[in-house]
């Protein structure tokens, strides 16, 4: 009974940080709000807006990785191309590791935590990129 209402909490804790953070404040994570309210609580149809997001997110990983590349020196380019190479690394090692930890636990909503860790690692990242490039414009 413990283990079941500790479940309970961290789903729900889960659920309400990654929903109720204010007002999101990227047109992806707008977009992201908006399927999932359409998608009725389905969690099927919740993973596939997660997924939708994170290739969304990739997309602006890219383009702030190449504004960036655009605007460093060759040592710096040299430095961020390997950093960028181990954090792909890191992504599809902790994606994989992500999948077999929650797919062992019993229910669909696992699904969806999992779908929402792998977006949250690429926005993180993008997000990352994005503070690069602003700081070496004001430069």
């Amino acid at each position: 009974m413990k283990n079941i209402l500790l479940l309970a909490f961290s789903l729900f804790s889960f659920i309400s940080y990654s929903q109720d953070n204010d007002t999101p404040q990227y047109s992806i994570d707008v977009e992201l709000k908006e399927c999932i309210e359409l998608s009725e609580g389905i969690d099927a149809e919740i993973v596939k807006c997660e997924l939708n997001a994170a290739e969304a997110w990739d997309g602006e990983l890219n383009k702030y990785y190449t504004q960036l590349m655009d605007v460093l020196n060759p040592e710096q380019q040299k430095a961020l191309r390997e950093s960028q190479r181990q954090w792909i690394i890191y992504k599809d090692m902790e994606g994989s590791f992500l999948s077999q930890f929650y797919g062992k636990q019993i229910g669909t909503i696992w699904r969806v935590i999992t779908a929402n860790r792998v977006k949250e690692i690429i926005k993180t990242r993008a997000l990352e990129l994005k503070e690069y490039y602003d700081i070496q414009q004001s430069f």
